[in-house]
């Protein structure tokens, strides 16, 4: 109703100022008391018409469930397509245009994703990050747009099951069958999303284009911080499968009936009791520490008796180190290094660049998730342990990375890993773990809910749009962005007809 005044007053006063121009002064003066009387009727009769017709449209474009009036504005919302009950914190008529329904159930859940840990190296499992998709016979793997040599296949970020997800955070829309696959430049931000169906004995491993650049190929060696030379850096995402849940996201009291941030993710308690919930287990904080590595009389300690457990390992290990490195020549303060002589300093540098490059070299020389020899696994671990001065600055980062690399790779690389030891990362692929300080959850990765705002300018892509998928920096995952967020976005009408090739994507930082 107050958009229908609103539209009467608005074409009132718009005819009125047109009369006015156009008449020229004709409607003045007391003989034409009677036209003048007769055009202002005939203005407000006409502005009325146009604000019934609008009143009579809003009526129609709300669903049934809409229309039914209740006293509670709190009264639990099911739609006529068989959404859950999600509680009504937000009028309708502010939501999705052509699905007000979806909008306001999409408001209230969200679908995220319970990492396994480890992940599961099993062809039957489909929903998962990074890797190479598994898809039907004859799947092509998208490519930019641009012919010939300039053409370049995309990174693949993640495919999820549609049969996986719990029917009613589908929201009536979402496909029950078939895959969803979601590709990226991680250079330009150019993407595509493909949605594809087959029989169960269709499905295969989609290998890399030959000519699939490495991931960030515009800067890698500054995004995986380890390797030595672009050639180096890895070409796939980890792998890391999921199973996708559905929350429930709980109205936060604070906010308003008629506040547009109903719209917008929460970081309430609620949402952080939600996402526990979902993850099931209690997931402890428990980050490796220089405590772990350096003992009372600052000696460094051998985080687990396998350590280098693949030559991987010692690659990112020694590569870790020329890095850091590169930083001590600008800093030769370092206490260890501050009673030497500048000159003295300068070659315990050069001489432990020359022998991290040594053994980065033995690395690369290998495959790299190949078990190294015990020998040459206490050897690398020796000389670590020699240079404690610089190795305490990178050995927590080089544990983390390798583990999760190894754990990403195979079930024989990840069986190198004592399961007490790959524990202390799982913290890194929950939705919520816990640590003496209490509960901590991040902004999860999720489609079909509500979106981050970054910049101001999600609410009113909310009143026509989705949230098909949300993406946010998780190392974890070797999602590199920054403070980048990746907000894939698509109509009701377009999800409910599978048209993903008209997803559109947004790319804000904070």
């Amino acid at each position: 109703m107050i958009g229908a005044l609103g539209t009467f007053f608005g074409v009132l006063f718009i005819l009125l100022v047109v009369i006015a121009v156009m008449s020229k002064g004709a409607l003045k003066g007391s003989d034409v008391f009677v036209l003048r009387w007769v055009v202002l009727s005939l203005t407000v009769a006409f502005s009325g018409v146009v604000a019934w017709l609008r009143w009579s449209i809003s009526r129609r474009n709300v669903s049934p469930a809409a229309a039914v009036q209740s006293p509670d504005m709190h009264q639990p919302l099911k739609a006529a397509t068989g959404l859950p009950p999600f509680e009504r914190s937000v009028p309708l008529v502010r939501a999705v245009a052509s699905n007000p329904a979806a909008g306001v159930a999409a408001a209230h859940q969200a679908i995220v994703f319970r990492q396994h840990f480890p992940p599961l190296h099993d062809r039957a499992a489909r929903s998962f990050f990074g890797g190479t998709p598994i898809a039907p016979r004859g799947f092509r793997w998208p490519r930019s747009t641009s012919r010939g040599s300039k053409s370049k296949p995309f990174s693949f970020l993640m495919q999820m099951d549609c049969a996986a997800v719990p029917p009613p955070a589908r929201l009536g829309m979402l496909p029950d069958r078939g895959i969803l696959y979601f590709f990226l430049d991680l250079t330009t931000d150019a993407f595509r999303v493909t949605y594809h169906e087959a029989e169960d004995n269709e499905w295969e491993s989609i290998p890399p284009p030959d000519d699939l650049a490495v991931a960030y190929e515009d800067h890698p060696t500054a995004v995986w911080r380890w390797p030595q030379a672009p050639q180096d850096c890895p070409k796939l995402l980890p792998k890391w499968t999921f199973d996708p849940v559905a929350v429930e996201i709980p109205r936060e009291p604070e906010r308003g009936d008629e506040d547009d941030s109903s719209f917008l993710w929460s970081g309430g308690m609620g949402v952080g009791a939600a996402l526990r919930a979902a993850q099931g287990e209690e997931v402890p904080s428990s980050p490796f520490t220089i405590r772990d590595c350096i003992d009372a009389t600052d000696t460094l300690r051998r985080p687990f008796a396998g350590y280098p457990h693949d030559w991987r390992a010692v690659q990112i290990g020694s590569g870790l180190l020329l890095a850091q490195l590169r930083s001590v020549r600008g800093a030769p303060g370092r206490a260890a290094l501050r009673e030497l002589s500048e000159a003295e300093r300068e070659a315990v540098i050069v001489q432990m660049a020359d022998e991290a490059r040594v053994w980065y070299g033995r690395a690369v020389s290998h495959p790299p998730f190949s078990a190294v020899a015990s020998r040459d696994s206490d050897e690398f671990w020796s000389w670590l342990a020699r240079n404690a001065w610089l190795v305490r600055f990178v050995i927590s980062d080089a544990i983390t990375l390798s583990i999760e690399a190894s754990l990403a790779e195979s079930t024989e690389a990840a069986a190198r890993i004592p399961a007490d030891v790959a524990r202390r990362l799982h913290y890194r692929h929950a939705l919520a773990s816990r640590s003496e300080a209490g509960l901590f959850v991040t902004t999860p990765d999720r489609m079909l809910g509500a979106p981050v705002d970054v910049q101001g300018r999600q609410v009113e892509r909310m009143k026509t749009h989705l949230l098909l998928l949300e993406l946010s920096s998780n190392d974890g995952l070797g999602h590199h962005f920054g403070e980048a967020v990746y907000q894939f976005w698509i109509t009701p009408d377009d999800l409910s007809e599978r048209r993903f090739d008209s997803v559109e994507l947004t790319v804000d930082a904070y």
